[in-house]
This record gives C-alpha cells, structure tokens and sequence, in this order.
C-alpha cells in the first residue's frame, strides 16, 4: 500500500509517522512524511487532521512546526492537554509507521519566504510552533532578516524550542529571540525576563515595535491582552495578525451537547466540518472549536480580516465598520461579531 494512497474525493491524503521527538514533558513533535508532490506550504500554515480514535472521527487543526525549505518530510508539534481526547492520543498512541487522514496546507498567518521589512513575533505556550517554522525556513532560506521574536511561558521547562530558537540568534543575522517567564520557576536556574506582557515590556524590548509588522500566536486572553497593548502603543491595525490556538484546545465549550440552549448546525463546505452552534457563538469561535481556522485581529468587527461567505442561513452581525454594505449584499460576514440565527454553511 502507497503510504500517501490520497483520498482524492475528500482532498485528504494519508500522513505516515516517521519519528516522535519530546520537546518538554509535555510537547512532542511529530514528523511524517510528506505527501506525494506537489506539496509546498507557507511558514505560518497549518494542517487539517482526521483521527479515527476507538471508532470516532476527531478532527483538529495544528500548525506546521517544521522548515519550509526541507522536503521529504513536515512536522507539528503538539502539547499535551489535560483531557484533551486527541493530546493525550496523540501522545500515548502515535509511533513510527502509525498513518493518520490529513488535508491541507491552509491558513494566511504566514511571513512567506522573501526579506521582508521588520517583524516581530509575539508568542505564548504552543503559540511558538507557526513562528518556530517562520524562523526555521528563513534560517534554512536567507540570512536578510529583521526579526524580533518574543515567546511567554509559564515555566523554563514548558518553553517549547527555547534552545534551538537561541542558537538561531546566535548565527542568524538580524534575528533575537527573547524568552520571558511569566512566574518564578524555582531552581531552573532562570536569569532571563520574567513578566507578564505589558507596554513596558514591549517598548523596553522592542522600542521599535510600532514599524514591525506583529505575529501574534497563543491563548485568546494572551492576544486580546496582546492587541489592545499593541493598539495603545499605537501600532497600526493592519501590522497585527493573529492566528488562536484556541482551536487546539480539547476543551473549548462552544459546543453545546445537552442542555435547552437553541442550536443551529454551522457547516464549513470546502473543509467538511460542521457542527452544533449555540445562539450566543459566533462564527469565529465555533470554527475553532472544531478545529477550522479563520484568519482574525481585532474580533470586534473593525478591521475585516474575518471576512467569509455564507453560501446559506442568516446571522445576526454587529460590525463596527469592518464590511461594506455591497459585501453584506453579497453574502460575506464578519465571523467575529456574527452569531447564528439559523443552520448556516460557510465558505471555506
């Protein structure tokens, strides 16, 4: 059997596991092979994943943690969450020659491969594995580079790639990596920043911030914190991208399985997944409970980096600017601020 054998009338294609790598005690990076050519992907992108786990179907979205440059292979490294049903799967039961369902590569948080002006990358938790492929493939790429990277963690030992990304500074030109803790983490021997992200901090480390484009990665609150910081320091909206690993959390409760709360189905028609929407979710957040990824910022209906078509159903949007009426007309939402009032199918 082709290891690969694609799934063509679903897009998928089969991954096959070549190695495990513990990362931390509680990450692991997962290398497979890599599907049958073509296959290119951006640094910054994500693979869609279908788990078969004791009969059921589990999909999930991860980033792609590995260089761009290398062929052959491609990696995503995953941390282990309490109770998480595929974490923890993925972590007792994934071996070399194991084969998951896998389509992709998708996803526009990404710096591309080209120099680029000034950028800064902005980090928490498992938020380092788009930027660790970021700043692998510009390593393996070119050396003309202006990149800040900034990466939070709440203990020595949980800072995924904290020792690779120092030695890229090293011999990277134009790169710094800057770990911060944001807790003491007795007897680690720690001697580098610990803090919570503030404007202090950003403007101390990186005075200038505001003439960077800034990728932003980690859990929701970190880049809601991230984003009003950023805006009162006054970086332009349009420099700050984001990409939510709250997509990745097993525990997200936007979907609704008991209780009286209406329900509606939410159907993403180019990925296949879909779902169960209570009336208080909107669009954004139910996408990433089950694993689907809609490029955001601002999440108040501003900006209209979530734009997406409804091919059918009705929501109800409060948007602060962030689509013009002739959109609306057409079909386009703003996933952010739009909340089901029926069973809706989405474009994407």
């Amino acid at each position: 059997m082709n290891a690969f054998a694609p799934l063509e009338e679903k897009g998928e294609f089969l991954l096959e596991c070549l190695a495990v790598r513990r990362e931390t005690a509680t990450a692991s990076t997962y290398i497979f092979a890599a599907p049958p050519a073509p296959f290119t992907f951006e640094p910054g992108q994500f693979l869609n994943f279908a788990f078969d786990i004791d009969g059921e179907e589990h999909l999930r979205s991860y980033s792609i943690s590995s260089s761009a440059i290398v062929s052959g292979w491609v990696a995503v490294t995953v941390k282990r969450v309490s109770g998480g049903r595929v974490s923890n799967w993925l972590h007792d039961c994934m071996r070399p020659g194991v084969k998951v369902r896998a389509s992709g590569p998708a996803g526009q948080f990404g710096c591309g491969l080209e120099p680029m002006g000034p950028v800064l990358l902005l980090t928490a938790g498992s938020g380092i594995t788009p930027a660790a492929s970021m700043i692998r493939s510009l390593a393996d790429h070119t050396s003309q580079t202006d990149v800040s990277l900034i990466h939070f963690a709440s203990s020595a030992e949980d800072m995924i790639f904290r020792d690779e990304m120092l030695h890229w500074s090293k011999v990277l030109p134009g790169l710094r990596v800057v770990p911060v803790l944001t807790r003491h983490s007795p007897g680690s021997g720690w001697i580098g920043p610990i803090a919570r992200l503030s404007r202090e901090l950003l403007l101390g480390l990186v005075p200038d911030v505001t003439a960077r484009t800034v990728y932003c990665c980690g859990p929701a609150a970190f880049m809601d914190l991230a984003a009003v910081t950023l805006r009162q320091i006054g970086l332009p909206e349009d420099k700050f991208l984001t990409e939510s690993f709250d997509s990745f959390r097993e525990e997200e409760t936007a979907f609704v399985e008991d209780g009286t709360a209406i329900k509606h189905t939410i159907t993403f028609e180019k990925s296949g997944l879909t779902g169960k929407i209570d009336a208080e979710t909107t669009v954004l957040k139910a996408a990433r409970a089950i694993g689907g990824r809609i490029q955001s910022s601002c999440g108040k209906g501003v900006c209209g980096t979530c734009r997406v078509k409804m091919l059918s159903g009705s929501v109800e949007m409060k948007h602060q600017g962030g689509i013009r009426q002739r959109e609306i007309d057409s079909g386009f939402i703003l996933a952010c601020c739009s909340r089901p009032t029926s069973d809706i199918v989405i474009d994407k």
